[in-house]
């Protein structure tokens, strides 16, 4: 019912007509309402529905992030872990080739050592076989004087050949 439609009464609109187009509106509103109602009934149970999908979505990412943050912890932790572990390597093998260096200088100068102590002896051998071989020339030479000298000095040998004859019984 319409306001047009409400009729009049001596004094104005009748009650009953004010009242049926009260009570036709309340129906109107009633019903919208009620629709309203159901609308947002149902949009508070989309929300609802929304909001636990949303929820769930969440705790899927921040699971995800969680185990992501733990892979990004574990990384940096082993890659920092590497980089000790690297530089523990470099200082030990520095530490190992300056000690193997040093045994290497070492060795060379106890070789060194070794090799000038052979120089000093081959050098007193070269000096004593030196020595020894002007004692010989000297010996030598005072020997082949002096069998020179016994030769100048020795007789002329006369053959004796009697000694070499037969022996026959009689002398001759």
């Amino acid at each position: 019912m319409r306001m047009e439609e409400l009729q009049t009464g001596f004094f104005g609109y009748r009650k009953e007509s004010v009242y049926q187009l009260i009570a036709s509106m309340e129906e109107n509103f009633s019903s919208k309402l009620m629709e309203k109602d159901a609308q947002h009934t149902k949009a508070m149970q989309d929300a609802q529905i929304k909001i636990a999908e949303l929820e769930t979505e969440l705790r899927t990412v921040r699971a995800e992030h969680l185990s992501s943050r733990k892979d990004q912890d574990m990384i940096s932790d082993t890659l920092l872990d590497a980089q000790a572990y690297a530089q523990k390597l470099r200082a030990e093998s520095i530490s190992q080739e300056q000690q193997l260096r040093g045994q290497l200088q070492e060795e060379a100068q106890r070789q060194r050592a070794q090799l000038e102590d052979y120089a000093r002896q081959l050098g007193q051998l070269h000096s004593a076989i030196l020595t020894l071989l002007r004692e010989m020339e000297e010996r030598t030479q005072t020997m082949e004087e002096q069998v020179a000298a016994a030769v100048e000095q020795a007789p002329e040998p006369e053959l004796n050949l009697s000694l070499f004859l037969k022996k026959t019984g009689t002398e001759e």
